[in-house]
This record gives C-alpha cells, sequence and structure tokens, in this order.
C-alpha cells in the first residue's frame, strides 16, 4: 500500500513538472517569436546613442528630444506606455524629432556635446537634469532651447512637441500661453 501511495506522488509530482516545463516552454518560444518579428515603431523612433541621433539631427537636418529617464523611475515607464507608445505620437516624433533616450544611471554608455565626451550619467550632470524624466530640446543646429521635466500626459506632451518643432519660444510666445489658447480653442 505504501508503494503505490509513492508511486502515485511520484507519477504526479512528475506530471506537475511536465506541465510547469511545457507551460515554460511555450511563454519562451510565444517571446522569441515577438522578438523576432524586428524592431518595434517605438525602438526604430528612439536612439539610445547619443552620438548616432545627434549624427543622424545634423544629417536629416531636424531638431532633437532627449528623453533623460532612469530604468527605476516609475514616471519614466508610464511615458513609455501611456505616451510614447501611442501611434500618433510616434507618427508625429518620427515625422519632425529626432529621438534620443539617455539613461542617466549609465556610465558605460558615452556622448559627445560641446567637444566634451561623458558617459550618460555625466551627460546628465551637464545638462543639468535633476528630476526624471527630463526632456531636453535642441535645435537643428544643435543649440538647446528648452527643457520639459516630469510626467505628461500624452495631449500636453503633443502640446510641447507641436510647440516647440513650430518654435513658438522664437516668437516670444511662453508655452503656459500657448497651451492655455489650445484649451479654449478644443484643438
Amino acid at each position: 500500500m505504501k508503494t503505490r501511495i509513492k508511486l502515485s506522488l511520484v507519477l504526479i509530482l512528475m506530471s506537475l513538472i511536465l506541465v510547469y516545463l511545457g507551460i515554460n516552454l511555450a511563454v519562451s518560444e510565444e517571446n522569441f517569436a515577438t522578438k523576432s518579428k524586428g524592431p518595434s515603431e517605438y525602438e526604430k523612433i528612439w536612439s539610445e546613442s547619443w552620438d548616432d541621433g545627434m549624427w543622424k539631427a545634423k544629417k536629416e537636418k531636424k531638431p532633437v528630444i532627449v528623453d533623460f529617464y532612469t530604468t527605476w523611475c516609475g514616471p519614466c515607464k508610464a511615458m513609455d506606455k501611456n505616451v510614447f507608445s501611442d501611434q500618433e505620437i510616434q507618427k508625429r516624433l518620427a515625422k519632425d524629432w529626432v529621438c534620443i533616450k539617455v539613461d542617466c544611471d549609465d556610465r558605460l554608455a558615452y556622448g559627445t556635446y560641446d567637444g566634451k565626451t561623458m558617459n550618460y550619467s555625466e551627460l546628465s550632470n551637464y545638462f543639468r537634469v535633476h528630476s526624471i524624466p527630463t526632456f531636453l530640446f535642441i535645435e537643428k543646429e544643435g543649440k538647446i532651447v528648452q527643457k520639459f521635466s516630469g510626467y505628461h500626459e500624452k495631449e500636453e506632451f503633443g502640446h510641447i512637441i507641436d510647440y516647440m518643432k513650430d518654435e513658438l519660444y522664437k516668437k516670444g510666445v511662453k508655452f503656459k500661453d500657448y497651451k492655455e489658447s489650445k484649451k479654449t480653442s478644443g484643438i
């Protein structure tokens, strides 16, 4: 009788192990299939290389948005999930901007600005990034224009990129006033 119980327990245990292994194999195959489809639209838009992004901006004569973030930052993750994953925002970014992501904690990746080569942590300090996420806007000519910090809902971030793209700061229009005009006009 004891042998029969032991045998039953062994069979149950082996069945559970096989089910567990089968589930993990299915998940691994699904992840592999997803990863092998190539880069997502998001990955095509955002460069994680400062120098590649700056070179592309110069070549294409486009302004730059730099997203200073960290891997542990909740609002940064929310921007990725709720704003940057939006197809309309992606289209606008791809059309009008070169986008670069800089991990403020990364001491192994380097970028060059104004003749100085710095790791990403130093680059963050150079641009006085004191809170994350921070979005740095750079004109086509390479001049730093403005920074916006913190989480922004999709609509507000759309206003920010329109304001910067249209270079309204050069016309003396303050972003606060621009944003208010969008609210009152219903746009």
